[in-house]
Order: C-alpha cells, then structure tokens, then sequence
C-alpha cells in the first residue's frame, strides 16, 4: 500500500489562507483610508464655500448697514 503525506499540502493551504486574509484585510484598510481622505477633503472643500459665503454675507451686511445709516440721518 503507498502512503501518501499530505501535511506538507496543508500546512501550505493554511499559509496561503493567512495570506489571503492579511491580503484582503490591508485591501480594506486601504479602501477605508482612501474613503475617509475623501470624506475629509469634501468636508474641507464646503466649509472653505462657506466661509467665503460667510464673508460675502458680512460684507454685504456692512454695506447694508451703511445704507441704513445714511437713510436714518436724511429722515432727521
């Protein structure tokens, strides 16, 4: 009867699964940075519109301020 030895073969499908998951795990780690600097430079990117927005609103609101002023000392 041939005896067959198959403990070299498992032992290497065990370290090819290891591989696998530590393949698909920083694949995901990856993914999940790459999701995340994304999210970070739109949020960054909104909250430089708004700020410019807001800037945009003030100086109007000097502008309108002004305006009232002067309208307030031609009633007197």
């Amino acid at each position: 009867m041939i005896r067959i030895n198959l403990l070299p073969f498992r032992t290497e499908r065990k370290k090819e699964n290891v591989r696998r998951q530590v393949s698909l795990f920083l694949l995901s780690l990856v993914l999940v940075l790459l999701v995340l600097f994304y999210y970070n430079f739109s949020l960054n990117s909104k909250i430089g519109k708004l700020n410019k927005r807001i800037q945009t609103t003030n100086n109007e609101l000097t502008k309108y301020n002004e305006i009232n002023k002067e309208i307030a000392r031609i009633k007197k």
